[in-house]
């Protein structure tokens, strides 16, 4: 009964989508955690990633590939399927990692 309560941009997805060598799986941004670096984007939740620095990402782990790639002094932009747009600093982000970690009880800062 998973289909009544999907949104259904992923439900065309899975219906409708093919897998590529360019685009193995979608990524989806299904909430963001809250905190001062991401302060404004709590309204974007489930909701399929587009690009990241422009790059087209193939599945989760390329992605993580993506933003660890970043130059540490530069910032990172996610663009989402509905045109929202995350934009911070990896510095930044890097230094808010701790502290989210803990408010959400996290263990790792990425499960791959």
């Amino acid at each position: 009964d998973w289909y009544n309560k999907a949104p259904k941009e992923f439900l065309h997805y899975y219906y409708n989508g093919e897998r590529s060598a360019a685009r193995r799986e979608m990524v989806i941004l299904t909430q963001v955690m809250a905190h001062e670096i991401n302060v404004g984007y709590a309204h974007l939740i489930n909701e399929a990633v587009i690009t990241v620095n422009g790059q087209v990402p193939r599945d989760l782990a390329d992605f993580a590939r993506i933003v660890d790639g970043t130059d540490p002094n530069g910032r990172i932009e996610i663009v989402t399927s509905t045109g929202g747009i995350i934009l911070f600093d990896r510095a930044a982000a890097e230094l808010a990692k701790p502290a989210i970690r803990e408010r959400y009880r996290l263990r790792e800062d990425r499960f791959l």
